[in-house]
């Protein structure tokens, strides 16, 4: 949380008078947003619990708890949920599309 002081972090104090606008001087780059998205992803994938996830009969007999790493895991083991790669560029084009825009600061 420190590293977002500074960066468009949006405290307690916000809306109140002498309180700041965060939002005009937001600065987190693209490392700064993976830096932040990138734990919750690895925490949910590891302990979140799905109470709502139809578990299968193979999947009951195995003991599998509805974990989304446990079930790719276990899809795994059965030969299913196959991981598949593709070029770099193609990532990219997906999670960083080209855009034009023009940015104008007003004071």
């Amino acid at each position: 949380m420190a590293s977002l002081i500074d960066k468009g972090l949006v405290t307690k104090d916000y809306g109140t008078r002498i309180g700041k606008d965060s939002r005009k001087e937001a600065t987190l780059t693209v490392y700064d947003v993976l830096k932040i998205i990138v734990p919750e992803i690895i925490d949910y994938n590891l302990n979140t619990w799905l109470k709502e996830y139809p578990l299968t009969p193979d999947m009951i007999r195995d003991d599998v708890s509805p974990i989304p790493a446990e079930l790719l895991k276990w899809g795994r083991r059965q030969g299913l949920g196959n991981l598949r790669s593709f070029p770099q560029e193609t990532f990219d084009e997906i999670f960083f599309p080209a855009r034009r825009l023009r940015l104008i600061k007003t004071v």
